[in-house]
């Protein structure tokens, strides 16, 4: 059963940051989309991405997400007397750029991975101090309550995170899939006897053993990278992702409706490379290509158009590169 953590309003801490000078490139794609609307998604992402690196103490931008109703994000600081991260949530109105503070304490912990799931904040965090979980998963309302959430088998961490109305889609490797489908094929068969417990008075029910659920092992290869879903209670199993797609760099997934677009940059890249599945199967799509390698990025669904935007240094300075698809 989920359960709800609930934490008195702590306001003695506010974090502060810093700018730093970036130069802005759009590059329009050749599918209609509303010129307004990306502007100024991509002028906020300039905001997050120009508050600057984590240093000893200045706060930093930690996580952005959000969708077309609601922008979330998280402002991170190094909380020296402690030896912890801070994390304070703010979401923002993407029309007016309306900043509205959560009213809650800061959440410790370094954010690893975010979403959001029908209007609400998702946070992966790798906790410190020597806490007995080695990870956390937390939900946060638009309203400001939060949510302790299920998290992936043996504190494993998302390697990219994306949600839609109808659940948390992940990316995670061979491994944690299959300890994901170990997990969705037992939670089947307790179901599945509950059920026919509660119908035992039926004679046809009676009669089913309570393992007939259909639970056929996934077609897992434990060196391949899947996508895992969570609808709020458990985790299950989806499909494979690309067959080219690797862990040893960065990666990011956005969802829209049954499209679901993975971008990824190996170890060593430059480009970011890309492919989209609708239906059963993926297609590579064109590369995203950088002068240099993107030291930081996004991709999601912003006024139902798919856009990465990355930040790779620039001569003199730092270049924003945003690709609208």
């Amino acid at each position: 059963m989920l359960r709800t953590r609930k934490t008195p309003h702590r306001p003695d801490r506010r974090p502060t940051a810093r700018s730093t000078s970036m130069t802005l490139r759009a590059i329009p794609g050749p599918c209609r989309r509303s010129p307004a609307r990306f502007d100024l998604a991509v002028a906020w992402l300039c905001v997050l991405v120009a508050a600057g690196p984590l240093r000893a103490a200045p706060a930093r931008p930690a996580a952005l997400t959000g969708d077309d109703q609601i922008l979330w994000i998280v402002v991170s600081d190094w909380d020296p007397e402690t030896g912890r991260t801070l994390n304070w949530i703010a979401r923002v109105d993407p029309s007016s750029l309306a900043v509205t503070p959560l009213l809650m304490p800061a959440q410790l912990g370094q954010v690893k991975a975010s979403a959001t799931v029908d209007g609400a904040l998702h946070l992966f965090l790798a906790n410190e101090g020597g806490s007995p979980l080695k990870t956390a998963h937390y939900s946060f309302a638009i309203t400001g309550g939060d949510r302790r959430e299920l998290r992936l088998p043996e504190d494993a961490l998302p390697a990219a995170l994306a949600g839609d109305k109808a659940g948390l889609w992940a990316i995670v490797d061979g491994l944690t899939a299959e300890k994901v489908n170990t997990a969705w094929c037992k939670y089947l068969e307790d179901r599945r006897r509950d059920e026919l417990s509660a119908t035992s008075e039926g004679e046809s029910a009676a009669r089913e053993p309570a393992n007939a659920v259909e639970s056929r092992p996934f077609d897992l290869q434990a060196d391949h990278p899947y996508v895992v879903k969570y609808d709020g209670l458990v985790w299950q199993p989806a499909f494979a992702a690309p067959p080219n797609l690797t862990l040893d760099g960065e990666v990011w997934l956005a969802v829209e409706g049954e499209k679901h677009h993975a971008f990824w940059c190996p170890a060593g890249a430059r480009d970011v490379s890309y492919a989209v599945r609708k239906g059963a199967s993926w297609a590579s799509g064109p590369a995203v290509s950088f002068a240099r390698r993107p030291a930081r990025a996004y991709a999601g669904i912003l006024n139902k158009q798919l856009v990465f935007v990355g930040l790779s240094a620039g001569t003199g300075g730092s270049e924003l590169h945003a690709e609208p698809f």
